[in-house]
């Protein structure tokens, strides 16, 4: 008797199961759907090393920048350069913006050194040194003067 009631069991169990296949799921499965990651952004990157974007900006336009002479100091703070733009002429000193927003770096007898987002670039004196330019030299028994420019006019 054991066995038909274990039995019995068994067939209402699997057709308990059969009517719950049958019926239509209340609940879809659920399926993972990746998460989209968003791509690593270099601008972030390149600020923790340390690395500024260089910024191109269309509405600035080139200057035309000429150097007309440069004055070397001895100790180099003094230097100075004489840039002609279109808008005319004037010193400049280390560290200055020039128009067209160039940085004045390094002012030496025959050249300058700019920077523009980013980029050096060298800017030439217009006429090669010509004879008539020497090195200073302090006098004998004189002290040397640091502000004093190192290069004199021969007469």
């Amino acid at each position: 008797m054991l066995g038909l009631l274990w039995l019995a069991w068994l067939a209402i169990d699997a057709r308990q199961q059969l009517l719950l296949l049958s019926q239509p799921a209340l609940i879809s499965p659920a399926v993972s759907t990746p998460i989209p990651r968003p791509s690593p952004d270099p601008t972030a990157i390149a600020g923790m090393f340390g690395l500024q974007p260089q910024v191109v900006n269309d509405s600035v336009v080139e200057v035309p920048l000429t150097l007309l002479a440069s004055l070397v100091a001895v100790d180099g703070q003094g230097s100075r350069a004489l840039i002609q733009d279109p808008d005319g002429q004037r010193f400049y000193q280390q560290g200055e913006t020039l128009p067209g927003g160039a940085v004045l770096q390094q002012i030496s007898a025959g050249q300058v050194l700019l920077q523009r987002f980013g980029q050096s670039h060298s800017l030439p004196l217009q006429n090669a040194p010509s004879s008539h330019l020497l090195q200073a030299q302090p006098a004998t028994g004189q002290r040397v003067n640091h502000q004093a420019l190192s290069l004199l006019v021969q007469p």
